[in-house]
């Protein structure tokens, strides 16, 4: 699969579809091993590419347990896959959507979205959202609505934005 002119707009996009598919975060190594086993580029066009992704706040890099450095899609890298993964050619997109999918498991950490309503007495209701990590809660919000609705909305959107949700809220409490 490797050619001297490798379109690097295209695989920039790749990487970030996979970043996009694995829940949670991929760990560095995990993900450079997957395009290197089935020699989608070579290595130094990945790091590059994942070194340009930083820089233009597509993808964030966070250090991980020992000295591991893990790979998280920001909302930016995710607004930029949805607005361009129309230009990844479609038999390329399926091959690898087939090779995320064979080893999701292994690119995710032990992860786990929570997500629970609860009526209470006086017709309120309470939502738990939370983030479990190896085993371990790493965020947990306990938070009452009104309604049915509201709670379900809040389930649902954090469902789809617990990452977001998450970093801004550490840096909303670590910058205040």
């Amino acid at each position: 699969m490797f050619s001297n002119g490798e379109n690097q707009a295209e695989n920039k996009l790749l990487l970030l579809y996979l970043l996009s598919e694995v829940e949670g975060e991929a760990y560095q190594r995990q993900v450079i091993d997957l395009i290197l086993d089935h020699e989608i580029m070579n290595y130094f066009t990945v790091q590059q590419l994942i070194s340009e992704l930083k820089k233009a706040d597509l993808i964030e890099e966070k250090a991980a347990k020992e000295k591991s450095k893990k790979l998280l899609l920001t909302p930016e890298g995710e607004n930029t896959l949805r607005y361009f993964k129309n230009r990844i050619p479609n038999t390329k997109l399926q091959n690898f959507q087939q090779l995320v999918q064979e080893r999701k498991q292994a690119l995710q950490e032990n992860f786990k979205i929570l997500t629970k309503m609860q009526q209470l007495q006086d017709g309120s209701y309470l939502v738990k959202l939370g983030i479990i990590k190896n085993g371990e809660e790493d965020l947990f919000l306990k938070l009452r609505t009104s309604s049915l609705q509201e709670s379900q909305q809040m389930v649902d959107s954090w469902n789809k934005n617990h990452q977001r949700v998450a970093k801004e809220l550490y840096s909303l409490l670590l910058n205040s």
